[in-house]
């Protein structure tokens, strides 16, 4: 099967317009430039983005009954419901636009959370996931959109999880942003040989487009670290994929062996996670067991020692009873000794 074309996915706000941008320099058809989405507040160097792809992804999530800040709960097989016909030909349309190009591909972040919808329509998709600084990201939703930080983290848990777990089986490879800053030549490197496009030879279009001004947030690990406000699997699925990265990145193997291997690493990063999901919620399963059960151990004392007392009560009670029969019979005779007997004459 021919390398087909180059989907550029990730979450919002994870330099997926950037690493666009980078890739057509090296030569990958995005669709005309003056059919792309241009630029804004939020992405004053264009968002790289063809309006077709980013209005049928709309329309799938709204048909879907979400939205690219509030994803829908897709179950298994979705993609082959026939209520998705008209969109189905739509995609098929749009994807003959580009019959002409040797080296084409797409960006749009919420190509994420719909895979198996285009991979049915293209079984050999190729993928480059865009990966930041989950603080760095909800920081900027924040900024942009007004989400809370927590929010922010966990719509990066889902696009990135949903980015690796989507593409099992298909060749993909990580871009992290915040190491285009530190090797921009390299990175570009990578991500092109991987797309089967050549490394621009004049260095400054490089340097231009990865300007420090697209920088705007910090992407310490220290204040991921530190924030409260994401949870600690958020923090393990990005420090792990990062470890990942470095410790292939040391090899020796081409970029597209290196390539696979981290995507195969991603992978397993994943399957742990969900292990771990699963064990965290035994331990606590466990620990609600353990405590219903002391709860109910603590009742169980309670109420046999109030039916102790109540035993207790119960002697005293017939106690009582014996004592006012005793008491009764003496009241009795005497009165039948004192009046009824002197006038019976017995």
């Amino acid at each position: 099967m021919a390398e087909g074309p180059i989907c550029i996915i990730g979450m919002h706000r994870s330099g997926t317009s950037m690493v666009a941008s980078l890739l057509q320099r090296c030569g990958l058809a995005l669709g005309s430039d003056g059919n792309l989405v241009g630029a804004s507040d939020s992405n004053p160097k264009g968002h790289f983005e063809h309006p077709g792809f980013l209005d049928l992804n709309d329309s799938l999530l709204k048909h879907l009954g979400g939205s690219w800040e509030n994803p829908p709960d897709l179950r298994a097989g979705w993609e082959q419901d026939a209520s998705l016909k008209v969109l189905v030909h739509d995609a098929e349309l749009l994807l003959r636009s580009f019959s002409g190009y040797s080296h084409w591909g797409w960006k749009d972040p919420r190509t994420t959370i719909l895979l198996p919808f285009w991979r049915k329509l293209i079984p050999n998709l190729r993928f480059v996931i865009c990966l930041r600084n989950p603080l760095a990201v909800a920081r900027s939703l924040a900024k942009r959109d007004g989400l809370s930080i927590a929010a922010g983290a966990h719509l990066w848990s889902l696009y990135t999880k949903a980015a690796i777990r989507e593409t099992n089986g298909y060749p993909s490879t990580l871009a992290f942003y915040e190491n285009f800053f530190r090797r921009p030549l390299g990175e570009v490197k990578i991500a092109a040989e991987f797309c089967g496009l050549e490394t621009p030879i004049d260095p400054d279009p490089v340097h231009k487009t990865i300007s420090k001004e697209l920088r705007h947030e910090s992407d310490g690990l220290l204040e991921l670290l530190n924030e409260t406000a994401i949870t600690f699997e958020h923090k393990l699925l990005y420090l792990g994929l990062l470890a990942i990265w470095y410790e292939e990145s040391a090899s020796q193997l081409d970029n597209k062996s290196r390539s696979g291997r981290v995507a195969a690493g991603a992978k397993k990063l994943l399957q742990l996670l969900l292990e771990f999901r699963r064990e965290e919620r035994v331990a606590r399963l466990e620990a609600l067991l353990a405590s219903k059960e002391q709860l109910l151990s603590t009742s169980r004392a309670t109420i046999a020692e109030r039916e102790k007392q109540i035993a207790t009560l119960e002697q005293h009670n017939a106690r009582l009873q014996v004592f006012a029969d005793a008491v009764r019979q003496t009241l009795a005779y005497r009165f039948y000794r004192t009046f009824l007997r002197p006038i019976s004459g017995k």
